[in-house]
This record gives structure tokens, sequence and C-alpha cells, in this order.
């Protein structure tokens, strides 16, 4: 399994029965079709496959493409940004159906979330606040996945790592260093709260394979006092406080 997903009302946070996975194989997929029918919970349960933009002929439905899915990816948030603030705002974009925003121990945002709308047009008009300002801080916002390790044709999610774990004195010049001795760096980007301090954080985008492996040997190292935890972007999605107002 890659990826579950349960809908849940806005206001309450309770299920409203309906969710879905995603498996890495087929032989997951045919696997879980098998519950189709079967008691769960007390409820007979309804298990069938997902249909995507890109189903295949004869009524087979395909994988469903990253362009088919209705979720965003926003980071660069301002520790200020409240979920009421997104649902507000994003909810100008559409319908969304989930949020979805890590808070730290003072229930401050962490700088990004996910946000799922109930639309392709919906998720669109959110991408298009993708380098503006909002709350102070330029956002980046882009379709849910494209860091994910782990896909095809190459895209830029398979160079690319997470770093956590680094004091809120660590400097983009002290990672960029550390970073450096690995490989071409094509992107970094560490978030910073209002006064410029590290939000404890960063992703960090390589030129090539060769120098992805060496930063991820880097895991467990230190800068600037802490020991650096580093692991392929996109492989664990943060846990938000609740959902909804």
């Amino acid at each position: 399994m890659v990826t579950a997903e349960v809908l849940t009302e806005k206001e309450t946070g309770r299920s409203r029965g309906m969710g879905f996975i995603t498996f890495k194989t087929e032989a997951g997929l045919t696997a879980a079709l098998e519950f189709d029918g079967t008691d769960y919970g007390g409820r007979s349960l309804k298990v069938s496959r997902a249909v995507g933009k890109s189903a295949g002929k004869g009524g087979k439905d395909g994988p469903v493409s990253l362009a088919t899915r209705l979720e965003v990816f926003i980071k660069c948030l301002s520790p200020s940004v409240t979920q009421d603030n997104l649902w507000t705002d994003f909810g100008e974009c559409g319908k969304i159906t989930k949020l979805n925003m890590p808070t730290d121990s003072s229930d401050k945002c962490k700088g990004f979330a996910w946000i799922t709308f109930r639309s392709a047009e919906a998720r669109d008009k959110a991408i298009k606040f993708n380098g503006e300002a909002y709350m102070g801080r330029k956002l980046i916002v882009e379709k849910s996945g494209q860091h994910e390790p782990g896909k095809k044709g190459g895209g830029k999610g398979q160079l690319e790592v997470f770093v956590k774990n680094m004091t809120y004195e660590t400097k983009e010049a002290d990672l960029r260093t550390v970073m450096e001795k690995c490989g071409g760096i094509a992107r970094l980007n560490m978030p910073t709260a209002d006064e410029g301090r590290c939000m404890g954080f960063a992703w960090v985008t390589f030129t090539d394979k060769e120098a992805l492996e060496k930063a991820l040997a880097v895991n467990d190292q230190e800068l600037c006092g802490r020991r650096l935890f580093i692991e392929v972007s996109g492989q664990h999605k943060g846990k938000g406080k609740g959902k909804g107002k």
C-alpha cells in the first residue's frame, strides 16, 4: 500500500463512509477487491477500482495519473497560519474535502500542508497561488506527489531529500556547505520563520542520483550541534491535528 485516505466531514472530522487506497502493485489491488461484499464493522463493504482519466479501453481502468489527483501540497507557510485561514482562503478555489496542516508542540504551523479538493478545477485554481505572497511568505503550491520517490519518467522527486531536526540557528549556507560535498545542487529550500530563523527542516534537490545517495549517507551526522535526519523526499507525510475548524 502506498497511500490511504478516509474522507471526513469538515465540521466534525467524522468519517463520511468512504475512502481511497493506492497500492504499489496490481496484485495488491486485486487482493483488496476480494473484500467487496464482505462484512466489516457491521457493514457490507463496497470495494471497486477507482476510475481516473487514464482509464484504459474496454472499461478497464488504468492507474490514476498525477494529473487526476485532487490534492495539492503547500509549503513555506508562516507559523502564524491556521487551519481556519487555509479553509477560508483556499476554499475560495472550490470545495475542500480534506485539509491536513501539521503543527508543532505549540500548535503552530510547521510550514506545510496538504489540501484535497472535490474537483480538478478547484485544485488547478489553488495551484495558481504558487509564488504568491501569503501572510508574509512566498508560497510554493504544487500537485501532491510530485516529490514522491519511485515515480517513472525521471522526475525531480527522485533526486530530492527531506532534511529535518536542524536547529533554529542553522543557516542556509550551513546546510548548503554540507550538501555541496555530496554533488551538484539543483535547488535548496529551507523555510524560515518570520524572524529569519530556520524552521528545522529543508528540501534539497540534486542534479544526479549519485549525489542523492551521498546525501542520504550524511543521515545522523551533526550540523550546528544537532544530528540530521535525512530521507528521500515524500517518504513520510506529517499528520495534522484534526481536520477543519
